[in-house]
């Protein structure tokens, strides 16, 4: 009788030792299970729009398109106004000078952590940009009358920037001034008042 109850007992036991480890193994299928979905679908989505914005956000590839622009600009047959919007959290230091557009991917406090420059196909066009993330680029025809009396229209280029966020002036490692010093330049207004008897201030960088 002694010897059943035993026999009873392990057998009992071996059910609940079985019962555990099946659902052991259930729960590390079902880890596996996640990490796979994560790892094949979760991380790619996201690292790969992470480093698309990071690559469509280089300096290289903003002098590129801006140059682009330009050039196609250009060649239009009309008047033509093309708004170019590389990032909504990049700033951007260009400069258009002799048919190169040189572009400065500035940091938070404005210092250059990355140089690029490309070429364009359009002359007469020069520019100094500093801290924009938005362009805007055209060509607007002027009529101009030569000396027979004839009117011919004339291509101007030209090509503006502006920002989408305000920058603090504290984030640049500015103060803002109603006038900078002669050491200092003059990197907009920024966040600084514009009211009071000092009439408004401009955001002085060194």
């Amino acid at each position: 009788m002694s010897f059943k109850k035993n026999s009873k007992f392990f057998r009992n036991f071996g059910k609940a030792k079985g019962v555990e480890s099946v659902t052991t193994v259930m729960g590390a299928i079902f880890i596996a299970a996640i990490v796979v979905f994560f790892f094949y679908y979760i991380f790619p989505l996201f690292f790969g729009d992470l480093f698309k914005s990071i690559a469509l956000s280089s300096g290289e590839i903003v002098a590129r398109d801006i140059a682009g622009f330009i050039s196609v600009s250009g060649v239009a047959p009309n008047e033509i106004k093309i708004e170019y919007s590389p990032s909504s959290s990049v700033q951007y230091n260009v400069s258009v000078n002799q048919r190169v557009v040189e572009v400065n991917v500035a940091n938070e406090r404005a210092n250059i952590k990355e140089v690029a420059s490309a070429k364009t196909a359009v002359d007469n066009l020069n520019a100094n940009i500093i801290l924009a993330n938005i362009f805007d680029i055209s060509k607007n025809m002027k009529a101009v009358i030569d000396q027979n009396g004839n009117k011919n229209f004339v291509p101007i280029y030209s090509i503006i920037g502006k920002s989408s966020a305000t920058v603090s002036c504290a984030s640049l490692g500015g103060t803002c001034r109603t006038t900078c010093f002669a050491n200092e330049r003059d990197a907009g207004t920024n966040d600084c008042p514009q009211y009071g008897a000092a009439g408004g201030r401009t955001c002085c960088t060194k």
